[in-house]
């Protein structure tokens, strides 16, 4: 099933590189790439999933990602350092570059992984550990969260949704300390 996923994806991301380019030309993908090239001075590709609203490719080391959008879907870099600051450790720092012909470019660390859905075969085999460290991680994001939440109202919207999304009877109880979010599976 997970290589099926992964074609499937695969093919989805071609379709969404060629729209993007069609809806963007007279740019080219070979330009893009030509381009990121020369501003992080390192050979880059496509990243296995793209959106549909960009084009992002990552150096050939992991260590960078240039996105390019169109002014239609340009970053709130402002909102971005915000939520950079709230989630810390999760979040890329994200640089403004400048336009491209017609695009926004983007800089941004590489946060490392695999998208989920590339991901789900090898989360669901017979050893639970990284499903359950998965989980463990989500657990922690959105602990950062609510931790950081200034209104009780926040806080209550951010355990609500927990709760609609059944996350918590589906793989343990969310015990949020002080300093934490730790999960306790039954």
């Amino acid at each position: 099933m997970g290589d099926i996923v992964a074609a499937s994806i695969a093919k989805l991301s071609q379709v969404q590189i060629t729209t993007f380019f069609s809806q963007n030309a007279p740019l080219t993908q070979q330009k893009c790439d030509q381009g990121a090239e020369r501003l992080i001075r390192k050979p880059v590709h496509p990243t296995s999933v793209q959106g549909g609203t960009s084009y992002t490719v990552v150096s050939d080391d992991g260590t960078c990602v240039i996105q390019f959008r169109s002014s239609s879907s340009a970053l709130d870099i402002n909102f971005l350092k915000c939520v950079e600051q709230t989630y810390d450790g999760f979040m890329p720092h994200h640089e403004f570059i400048g336009v491209f012909g017609e695009l926004y470019v983007y800089k941004m660390g590489n946060v490392g992984g695999i998208s989920m859905y590339l991901a789900r075969k090898e989360l669901h085999q017979s050893n639970p550990s990284l499903l359950r460290q998965t989980v463990s991680d989500f657990a922690r994001y959105v602990g950062i969260y609510i931790s950081h939440a200034h209104s009780s109202e926040v806080k209550e919207m951010a355990q609500l949704t927990f709760a609609h999304t059944g996350f918590s009877h589906r793989h343990g109880i969310i015990r949020r300390s002080r300093c934490s979010v730790q999960i306790v599976t039954s």
